[in-house]
């Protein structure tokens, strides 16, 4: 639909604003009100939406505010550990990776260890997915994890 193409298209402008050069700070404090809206694109069908919203949501949790805020957003953790079932490899490693950043606060790293199939979802990402990028996303979570 239109809409869920406006919030994808949106989606991927944060995420490129939040990878240029020292503007991540300034682009998460901004997203805040975007949060649950990317929560919501992570249960689309599609492989763009989902990338987007994964990807989004991984570079806002590399701030430490925005990350407690990821952390507590209704659908944000339990949608990143189901993408990490996906047959698509950027989709997995953009979900992995995002866990991964969440995983540097320890109340959030606590939920995402909690949540159902993010472990053996970020497991299967090291031992199953042939692929070295995704096997680092998902094995840097999971030591995130141990911490």
């Amino acid at each position: 639909s239109e809409q869920i193409t406006g919030k994808v298209t949106a989606a991927q402008a944060l995420w490129a604003l939040g990878e240029l050069e020292g503007k991540r700070d300034a682009v998460a404090r901004r997203a805040k009100g975007a949060l649950k809206s990317l929560a919501g694109l992570l249960k689309e069908e599609g492989v763009e939406a989902q990338l987007a919203a994964a990807g989004t949501l991984g570079c806002l949790a590399l701030n430490a505010e925005t990350r407690e805020l990821i952390g507590g957003t209704e659908g944000a953790i339990s949608g990143l550990a189901g993408l990490l079932l996906s047959a698509d490899r950027g989709v997995v490693m953009a979900a992995a990776a995002a866990l991964g950043f969440l995983a540097y606060s320890p109340p959030v790293a606590a939920r995402v260890a909690s949540m159902d199939g993010a472990i053996s979802g970020l497991v299967r990402g090291v031992a199953q997915m042939n692929d070295p990028d995704v096997q680092g996303y998902a094995a840097g979570a999971l030591g995130n994890l141990a911490n």
